[in-house]
């Protein structure tokens, strides 16, 4: 008789990143971030903030704090969606193991 087992979070995860599956996605992301133009305009608030504090006066965590912060919810919803959908898949497909 087959006894159905779930699988840990870091076994999970350990065959996410093993399977190759989050390097594809991570590229997915990097690619429709370039094609809905956010990486240009993250660029383009970057070069703003600097300019205005002068670039001898900006810190890199302070870029990242100040810029940062609300940048994420700037991300298209949809690529959002889709990306989750992927990622809850995978999940779904590898949570259980039989023995």
């Amino acid at each position: 008789m087959n006894q159905l087992n779930f699988k840990t979070q870091e076994q999970i995860k350990d065959e996410y990143i093993n399977s190759g599956e989050a390097e594809r996605i991570k590229k997915e992301v990097c690619e429709r971030l370039e094609e809905t133009g956010y990486n240009d305009r993250i660029r383009q608030v970057c070069l703003e903030y600097i300019q205005k504090k002068g670039i001898n006066n900006v810190s890199l965590t302070e870029l990242f704090e100040d810029v940062g912060k609300d940048k994420r919810s700037a991300i298209d919803q949809n690529i959002q969606h889709e990306i989750t959908k992927k990622i809850r898949e995978f999940v779904e497909n590898n949570i259980s193991q039989t023995y």
